[in-house]
């Protein structure tokens, strides 16, 4: 397969520069404004719901679990921010916990009313095998980030720089239950602002293997870490003409094709 990296790299470009020229997607647009509400969060806390809730759902159904969260507590107007302006980390991870907690302990129709009157979604990890709710993954999760002391965006964004702290805590949160092929983490640091990050979701994978990027002999062995490698030496030869290109635009240029295709 490291043979082939070269082909599939300039395959993808390629095929890339075909769907720029019959404008089906855009890669000279501006990522903040296309994308104030999805990618631009005042709060750690709506980067974890929204990563933990999109896994295996329709996306509409995550944004919806941000808004019912912001509701409850009053944070409707802190919920976005521009790309220009920093995060306000206003509410932390810290006072999410504290709010599981407090209702968790209550119940809400025979159910934990966190999941089923807070956040109105009682979706599981997984509809196969042994799962819990998303509601509780994402309360575990913040645990792990409290035991590293990150509370806000910008000491998530800190602990990016710190490489092997960073493949700890990505260790431990890929350990909590549905959370172990690593896209669920992966979106969470593109959502906390990494623009070198991708996240491999079953859209991406459709693509690469509908426009035959790969060798057929190997798509059964193609990595995530080899999709986001594949990302990233494409957008070197990409920014030769688009200058502003990153893994996570292009990313999301490839999925907002896709879906519209399917």
């Amino acid at each position: 397969m490291e043979n082939n990296k070269k082909l599939n790299v300039e395959t993808f470009v390629n095929r890339c520069l075909e769907l720029v020229s019959r404008g089906e997607i855009n890669l000279e647009g501006d990522f903040a404004t296309e994308n104030a509400e999805e990618y631009f969060y005042n709060s750690l806390v709506f980067c974890l719901l929204d990563a933990v809730f999109s896994m295996g759902a329709h996306y509409k159904s995550a944004k919806n679990v941000v808004i019912n969260y912001a509701n409850r507590f009053d944070l409707n107007e802190e919920i976005y921010h521009l790309k220009e302006e920093q995060p306000t980390d206003y509410h932390k991870i810290e006072d999410f916990i504290k709010n599981y907690e407090r209702f968790q302990d209550n119940k809400c129709k025979n159910e934990p009313s966190f999941a089923k009157c807070i956040l109105k979604n009682t979706q599981r990890t997984s509809s196969t095998g042994y799962s819990i709710l998303k509601a509780e993954a994402c309360y575990k999760i913040a645990q792990k980030l409290q035991e590293y002391k990150i509370n806000t965006i910008s000491e998530f964004r800190e602990i990016m720089r710190e490489k092997d702290i960073f493949v700890r805590i990505k260790s431990e949160i890929c350990s909590v239950t549905g959370q172990s092929s690593g896209i669920m983490f992966n979106y969470l640091c593109m959502l906390a602002g990494d623009d070198y990050t991708v996240k491999p979701d079953r859209w991406i994978k459709r693509f690469l293997n509908d426009e035959k990027i790969f060798e057929e002999s190997d798509n059964d062995n193609i990595s995530d870490d080899y999709i986001l490698e594949l990302f990233i030496s494409s957008c070197e030869i990409l920014k030769k003409t688009y200058s502003q290109i990153t893994p996570r635009y292009l990313d999301y240029q490839i999925w907002k094709y896709k879906k519209s295709v399917k």
